[in-house]
């Protein structure tokens, strides 16, 4: 079985975060936070930062997720929340898809249906796959750097005209707590390290990786909220559908970056495909070890065929799927990437002190 390094792997998480953070941070996030939403994702970070403590424990115990859930909740506790997993990716991966096709059909292509955009990316998505989530993680290796060099240069061209007066006060902590909880739904799509730990060299690397990740991801988070909200003011963002995409393209320094906007929108693509791959893939080996199927490739046009019926549901607007993210995926991300793990982790270090204590017992009988 070819493996992936745990670099590998959480390269692939920072690539994902890129997308939801361009989508959704500025359009409602910004607006929740008014002018201190910059400040949330330094309380996010922080947060997360304990969470990857718990996820290198489980990490450590060299289970899968799958194996965590039948050691924690026995066979039958561990399929049913399996099952709730897989039914919760494959709408994820369904909105995500939405997501992407409305981006392009909006921006780029505006005389297209999207239909087609979804069977295009689609196909690409399974024929990649069929060799397995290692060629992601190559692919992605590839990516990332551009991805990040491009951000960063954006956000250094953008930094020049923020207007500091719209930045301040910051004095709604509530507001501010609304944001970081955004924040932390997309960073925990790290957990889903947990399902391919049989596939992952350098374990003992994860909160090493994690833990710098996290830092770098939060202090780009905070600058991206400082260029959006410094350049347009917290009012104007919540009346755009994409906002850092209407303040790049303010952006005109020579004939290179006079359409550096399409150039985003590309990025922005690669981003949602990695995360589509990545997100899929776990949810498909899941599917595997519920079902005891080893080879899952089978599963993969039947697995998106279903996401393809599923996007046209997934709602008609930008502002629908805004309010269905915030609404219903933002609380199940906290609930099965956060809330779960800690429950695992509690629940197995609960029944290893029981077993070590009834063989105690044992030997002294």
């Amino acid at each position: 079985m070819r493996k992936m390094s745990m670099r590998q792997t959480l390269m692939m998480v920072v690539s994902i975060i890129f997308s939801p953070t361009v989508r959704l941070f500025s359009a409602f996030v910004s607006g929740r936070g008014d002018q201190g939403a910059w400040v949330a994702p330094i309380v996010a970070g922080c947060g997360m930062i304990l969470f990857v403590l718990v996820l290198d424990r489980l990490i450590r115990d060299n289970r899968n997720f799958y194996q965590h859930l039948e050691y924690s909740f026995g066979i039958f506790g561990a399929k049913a929340l399996a099952w709730i997993y897989i039914l919760w990716g494959i709408l994820l991966s369904s909105v995500q898809i939405r997501y992407y096709a409305q981006r392009v059909a909006s921006t780029i292509y505006t005389e297209i249906d999207m239909g087609v955009f979804v069977f295009i990316f689609l196909a690409i998505c399974v024929y990649v796959l069929n060799s397995g989530i290692v060629t992601v993680a190559r692919m992605n290796e590839l990516f990332l750097p551009v991805i990040l060099i491009v951000t960063v240069a954006l956000l250094g061209l953008l930094s020049a005209k923020i207007d500091l007066r719209a930045l301040f006060p910051v004095n709604n902590p509530l507001s501010i707590a609304h944001v970081a909880l955004f924040n932390l739904a997309s960073m925990g799509y790290v957990t889903f390290t947990l399902f391919f730990v049989d596939e992952i060299e350098q374990k003992e690397k994860f909160k090493k990786y994690a833990v710098w990740g996290t830092i770098g991801v939060s202090l780009c988070l905070v600058w991206l909220l400082l260029a959006v909200i410094g350049t347009i003011g917290p009012t104007v963002i919540e009346k755009l559908p994409y906002p850092f995409f209407a303040v790049v393209k303010q952006i005109s320094i020579g004939e290179f970056l006079q359409h550096i906007e399409a150039f985003v929108i590309t990025l922005w693509i690669v981003s949602d495909f990695v995360m589509t791959c990545f997100i899929s893939s776990a949810i498909l080996k899941l599917m595997g070890l519920v079902t005891k199927k080893g080879n899952t490739r089978e599963l993969l046009i039947p697995y998106f065929a279903l996401c393809a019926c599923l996007v046209p549901m997934m709602g008609r607007t930008n502002f629908e799927l805004e309010t269905l993210s915030e609404k219903v995926f933002i609380p199940l991300n906290l609930i099965l990437l956060f809330a779960m793990p800690i429950v695992i982790l509690l629940v197995g270090r609960i029944k290893n002190k029981i077993k070590k204590h009834c063989a105690g017992e044992r030997k002294m009988i």
